[in-house]
């Protein structure tokens, strides 16, 4: 788990790809289990816990790849020095409906 804070700066993990293939669309939510939803749920909460919001929480940013990780892409929209509501937060709650899961997760 990584804390993208530090001396109020903000760290990211950049892939360079250069054609390469990173992983699949997720198309459908059905594609995922419910235990892989809660999965990214988490990881959209760490990322509002450091102060980033995405922004653009959608399925089409976010990807499978060949080893079967979720990952979450895009981040031009993004915002650093979002103070987070935790589960009250907009983009979170959107998110959550978004990935079928229950209030209070």
């Amino acid at each position: 788990r990584a804390d993208l804070r530090h001396e109020h700066r903000v760290y990211g993990v950049l892939c360079t790809l250069q054609g390469r293939h990173c992983g699949d669309k997720v198309r459908n939510i059905q594609q995922l289990s419910v235990q892989q939803r809660e999965m990214l749920w988490q990881y959209a909460h760490e990322i509002h816990m450091n102060g980033v919001r995405h922004a653009d929480l959608e399925l089409r940013n976010i990807i499978v790849s060949k080893s079967g990780e979720l990952r979450i892409i895009d981040f031009a929209f993004s915002e650093v020095g979002h103070e987070c509501e935790g589960p009250m937060c907009r983009e979170l709650s959107n998110f959550r409906r978004l990935l079928e899961l229950p209030a209070g997760i």
